[in-house]
């Protein structure tokens, strides 16, 4: 049997498409490295590469075997972990439509099937497109936001508490995006580090202005800064890591620490001044902030099992959103919400555990970066929830909060963990994909 048709049979026992041309590659590289040892021994070109052929066994069998190891994965525990909290959301929106008497149950069910089928799709997609086209989704998603914001203002779209919240969480997509333009900017230095540091800043310029969420803003801030961070640690940027790290920390918390003392002194309103200082120093200022001073309150009457009979935050605007965490402790008991912290830990765990074991490195990258984004968002809704920190508006709880739209960013992020998980076993043909030029 000839070398092409061996590769050919080998190859046409493996179902995915995306592994024969790197397996193919593979083996025939294996063959003729073989076949030129049988040459040094003193065999002719065609009887080596026939002596090699053969030594590679056979080739159904082969084949059988790469297709068993070479095919997309699902994660089943992590969709389990998904179908069960995004269950439990619903039923805790079902309580709220109970109790409140508004319309948000069967909307909220509509946008958990739509995020479902979202994650679904984004699944099947193969997510290397964004290595590949990192930069025309980085700008071209940046370009349709904006094209939203501007039709938004056309079309008379509200701010909610001063924010243009309908396109505050949508932004968290340009996450993945930004993950892909780290991984083209590999080996790029010192310039390629400082280039990903000023397009990380505009996303969350974005954020502040126009759209006014100095809060989104300062999320979205944490979790570019610590992606950054994650390149620079894992050597991308072959810079020297300890110094740039120090050197990144510091601006990054000096250049806003700056801008807020000089807002404090000089800039900020009497009402700003005063959230900023509820935020930073809630113990020492919690009279200035009421909503904060009442979500304390109404936890101490949580019940461990069973409702609590509190009704002060079914009677808010935000029972349904902000504060749905804190309902659900009113309303199911403290077990219960430990029950939702625990699953919601559980599957941020899982997000990273998929990731950090990628070889792929965009993967990697991808898949760190939406894990920050559940993170960064849980901790804060949760913490607010529980006291813990000073009360923003227009928080949103993964799974939980009413949200339209926004609920489907989060299964979409949740859509391309997903994929990386699909494609962990498949090889890839070797490409350049660097910025510029290609590094080793």
């Amino acid at each position: 049997m000839g070398k092409e048709e061996y590769l050919k049979t080998v190859t046409e026992q493996m179902r995915c498409a995306q592994a024969r041309e790197a397996v193919e590659e593979e083996l025939c590289s294996h063959i003729e490295e073989a076949a030129r040892t049988y040459e040094e021994y003193g065999l002719s070109k065609e009887d080596a590469c026939k002596r090699a052929v053969d030594q590679m066994g056979d080739p159904v069998e082969v084949g059988v075997e790469l297709d068993r190891i070479h095919r997309p994965r699902f994660e089943w525990k992590m969709f389990g972990m998904i179908l069960a909290l995004s269950i439990m959301g619903l039923v805790v929106q079902f309580f709220l439509e109970r109790q409140t008497g508004t319309n948000v149950f069967w909307p909220q069910l509509l946008y958990t099937g739509l995020g479902l089928g979202a994650m679904l799709l984004m699944y099947f997609l193969d997510y290397s497109i964004l290595g590949r086209y990192a930069f025309v989704c980085y700008w071209g998603y940046l370009g349709l936001l904006t094209a939203a914001v501007l039709a938004g203002s056309v079309m008379g779209y509200r701010f909610v508490n001063g924010i243009l919240y309908r396109f505050a969480i949508p932004l968290y997509l340009t996450v993945p995006f930004f993950g892909a333009v780290l991984y083209r900017y590999r080996g790029s230095g010192r310039k390629g580090l400082l280039r990903c540091g000023l397009l990380g800043c505009i996303p969350v310029l974005f954020c502040m202005y126009p759209l006014r969420s100095v809060g989104y803003g300062i999320n979205l801030a944490l979790i570019l800064f610590l992606m950054l961070c994650f390149a620079v640690w894992k050597g991308w940027f072959a810079v020297k890591r300890k110094r740039a790290l120090a050197v990144m920390s510091l601006a990054f918390v000096g250049i806003p620490a700056a801008g807020v003392a000089l807002g404090m002194k000089y800039g900020f309103a009497a009402y700003q001044r005063a959230r900023i200082l509820s935020i930073l120093l809630p113990g020492k200022y919690e009279e200035r902030d009421y909503m904060s001073r009442m979500a304390r309150e109404a936890l101490g009457r949580c019940r461990l099992v069973g409702g609590s009979g509190s009704e002060f935050f079914l009677k808010t605007e935000t029972a349904h959103t902000d504060f749905v965490f804190l309902n659900l402790l009113a309303g199911f008991g403290i077990l219960a919400g430990i029950l939702v912290i625990l699953l919601l830990a559980c599957l941020v765990g899982k997000v990273f555990r998929i990731s950090l074991r990628q070889q792929n490195q965009l993967g990697q990258m991808v898949g760190v970066g939406c894990g920050l984004v559940f993170c960064v968002q849980i901790l804060e809704c949760v913490g607010m929830n529980l006291g813990l920190e000073g009360v923003r508006s227009t928080l949103f709880l993964p799974f939980f909060s009413y949200g339209n739209g926004s609920a489907v960013v989060f299964y979409l992020l949740l859509g391309l963990v997903l994929s990386v998980y699909r494609y962990k076993d498949i090889p890839r043909k070797q490409k350049a994909g660097m910025h510029r030029k290609t590094f080793s």
